[in-house]
């Protein structure tokens, strides 16, 4: 009868390693035949080309998922697909129920309000500290980021503005100071973004926001924490309000939007 010697694969291997053991058996010899490195590289780029297939409406909200699916698309196999699945349902960015198989997360209205009123207060925060630390290549780079939206804008390119503007809030953001609430911006920025993809950023919110992103970067310049947390706070709630009227055109009052108005 063959037996297990270190390094050397036999017939007999298997039955020297419990059932419990062999998933973890399984991710090494996944990691000796490629690589450790590239095999975790290549974990890390599904996650990432999921993400942004998600933001991109690629992925649309609420579509199901499933393991062969994402292998076939992403020309990779079971095991790094579903490290990645694990990934984003950690994230937040999938959901997945008994009986109802994998799906991209889907947003009702309750849970819009929240991620934007939670996303708001967070970058309100980090306005206020830009201000503090703003220098003036800073703000020689914002100015530079918001020509380059606008430019997208007059060619009608919105998919393309809608991604530098959120490469201008980055700035604001990094300049802020605060690493542990850029990840939280970070990671629901793609559901904001497949939100924007699926009920479009119109140029009618266009001009708003170029009006907000000109005094921002005044206030940055500066040094207004106060003005930069006031201004931010306000484009936040008008991006807000501009994607609920889409997703719901008519909404009912409720008690929410009556304590709003108070």
């Amino acid at each position: 009868m063959l037996s297990c010697k270190a390094g050397v694969r036999t017939r007999g291997a298997d039955a020297c390693h419990s059932g419990r053991d062999r998933p973890s058996r399984r991710l090494l010899l996944s990691g000796q035949r490629e690589g450790a490195g590239a095999y975790m590289k290549r974990l890390t780029d599904i996650a990432v080309l999921m993400r942004d297939d998600i933001a991109g409406g690629r992925l649309e909200l609420g579509a199901r998922i499933t393991i062969d699916d994402l292998a076939s698309r992403y020309g990779a196999s079971h095991m790094p697909v579903r490290e990645a699945l694990r990934r984003l349902l950690g994230e937040g960015l999938i959901e997945k129920q008994r009986g109802q198989g994998t799906r991209v997360r889907r947003m009702d209205i309750d849970f819009v309000q929240n991620l934007f009123e939670t996303r708001n207060a967070i970058e309100t925060v980090l306005a206020r500290a830009a201000a503090r630390h703003c220098t003036a290549d800073d703000v020689a780079r914002l100015t530079e980021i918001e020509d380059i939206r606008i430019a997208h804008v007059d060619a009608r390119d919105y998919a393309s503005a809608l991604q530098v503007n959120h490469e201008f809030h980055q700035a604001i953001n990094a300049i802020g100071r605060n690493p542990e609430a850029n990840a939280i911006l970070e990671q629901t920025w793609v559901l904001v973004a497949a939100l924007w993809h699926r009920y479009e950023y119109g140029p009618e919110r266009f001009a708003g926001v170029a009006s907000d992103h000109k005094n921002l970067i005044r206030s940055l310049r500066m040094h207004d924490g106060e003005g930069a947390a006031v201004i931010a706070g306000a484009h936040g709630v008008k991006a807000k309000y501009d994607l609920l009227s889409r997703i719901n055109p008519d909404p009912p009052p409720t008690a929410r939007t009556t304590q709003n108005n108070d």
